[in-house]
């Protein structure tokens, strides 16, 4: 206490009373009051003492009478004081942390048990745990989790074991409640030391709702995949019957067409004039029904092909397209413009070849009267691919009439004088979506048509052409 001895005589029951601090006087006096009456064979007490300094020091101390009067009155008393500051303080750290856990674990709304993996049993639960699993706090502190873990007893022991090394702190597991009703729970358990005893704090969260949207997301995808698969099938089917009908038609097509045009040539002297003309109608009817079949036989084949995808230039199948073109390229005196680097994509070449031939194609085929064909190949990155565009100084579409234009066998108002089934476009959407991507029809500034194609990147590429 930084006193010297001398300092504090002569030493009295009023010097105990001036040192000592005034909240601690009453313990201080019943205790030495007990022990002068003989109720007590020892005084003892933990109180506080004014340092010589001024700051209070907690002391234990300790004294017996050890000298009394003939009627039996306390004459001298010794004993000792000892500084127990620290342990105090620690004691105080101590119970401050105490406090906060208990205000932590029982505050809120979350579902929280302490359990004892030795024993199995809950030692201690919050309000939210007993009104989930729906017994009182009385019942639920000392019951055993195997009332609760649906879990083989053995195996849930092994857990709270590996819970309380540390080597697991999450786990999925069906509780029962009170009612008998079951509860998919995931659990957070960590070891806790109190009382001397290595414990689980267990916080539980109720994943039912989880459980089953997920369940029921899972059966709708598989619904969904099945779905998918049969609608594939259904597609293939449809192809295979188009491609197999359209080729099976073409040869009594064909015996038609040759037998009225034979006709034509041996009875023509014989013929009035409208027969005559009756006749041209009906072998140009089955030369076109014929272009037609041959032209649904071109649809049907866009994706029959399993072969596996290759690094494919788009450069290389619009220069393949540009190069089947060249003769009607040379007889319209028309430009086309191919920008200097194109993207490589996943795909089949012979299938893009197409799609160019029939674009650059249109864009020559429906040119204004007297205005020679310039045509634009350009591309664009974009996000995580390319766009394509095909721009042209031609007749262009009706906006009204975009969305139409890409069905099969649908003529474009403007261009039903021109020869032609109706399918080309078609086919580019087919070739297009075979390869993941979109074609759409945008405006323009200039009279003409503008395609524009989004081809997906491959995998492997980082934005690079």
């Amino acid at each position: 206490m930084g006193y010297r001895l001398h300092e504090l005589e002569p030493i009295s029951i009023q010097t105990w009373t001036q040192l000592c601090h005034p909240d601690d006087l009453a313990v201080s006096s019943q205790a030495l009051d007990l022990h002068f009456r003989g109720e007590r064979d020892l005084y003892q007490v933990e109180v506080r003492m004014r340092h010589k300094d001024g700051h209070w020091v907690w002391v234990l101390d300790r004294g017996r009478v050890t000298k009394r009067s003939a009627d039996g009155k306390p004459l001298l008393m010794s004993g000792t004081h000892q500084d127990i500051t620290d342990r105090k303080a620690a004691e105080n750290v101590l119970a401050e942390r105490e406090k906060l856990f208990h205000q932590m674990f029982e505050s809120g709304e979350a579902i929280k048990l302490l359990i004892d993996p030795e024993t199995g049993s809950v030692m201690e639960a919050n309000l939210a745990a007993a009104n989930f699993y729906g017994y009182p706090l009385e019942v639920l502190r000392g019951l055993g989790m195997s009332a609760i873990n649906t879990t083989h007893p053995d195996e849930l022991k092994r857990l709270m074991e590996r819970a309380a090394a540390a080597q697991q702190c999450k786990f999925t597991f069906k509780h029962r409640l009170a009612d008998g009703s079951e509860r998919d729970v995931e659990v957070y358990s960590a070891p806790v030391d109190l009382m001397g005893r290595t414990l689980l704090l267990s916080n539980i969260h109720d994943i039912s709702e989880r459980i089953r949207s997920d369940t029921a997301l899972a059966e709708a995808h598989a619904r969904l995949e099945q779905q998918a698969g049969e609608l594939a099938q259904s597609n293939e089917e449809l192809e295979h019957f188009a491609y197999i009908a359209s080729h099976d038609l073409r040869q009594p097509l064909r015996q038609v067409v040759s037998y009225l045009s034979l006709l034509e040539r041996r009875a023509r002297s014989k013929l009035t004039d409208d027969e005559i003309t009756f006749l041209g109608f009906a072998v140009e009817g089955g030369r076109r029904m014929d272009r037609m079949i041959v032209s649904l036989l071109e649809y049907s084949r866009v994706g029959r092909k399993k072969n596996e995808a290759q690094s494919v230039s788009i450069g290389d199948a619009v220069a393949d397209a540009l190069d089947n073109l060249k003769l009607l390229i040379r007889d319209t005196k028309a430009v086309v413009d191919v920008a200097a680097e194109l993207p490589k994509i996943c795909g089949d070449q012979l299938e893009l070849s197409r799609l160019f031939q029939n674009l650059l194609g249109n864009s020559i085929k429906y040119c204004r009267p007297g205005v020679p064909p310039v045509i634009t190949v350009s591309v664009e990155q974009a996000g995580a691919g390319w766009i394509v565009d095909v721009s042209d100084n031609g007749v262009g579409i009706a906006a009204e009439e975009r969305e139409r234009a890409f069905e099969i066998f649908h003529r474009l108002s403007n261009t039903e004088n021109q020869d032609g089934a109706g399918i080309g476009l078609a086919v580019c959407r087919k070739v297009v979506e075979h390869h993941g991507g979109r074609i759409w029809i945008e405006d323009t500034s200039c009279p003409g048509c503008r395609f524009r194609i989004f081809f997906p990147a491959p995998p492997s590429t980082k934005g690079a052409s």
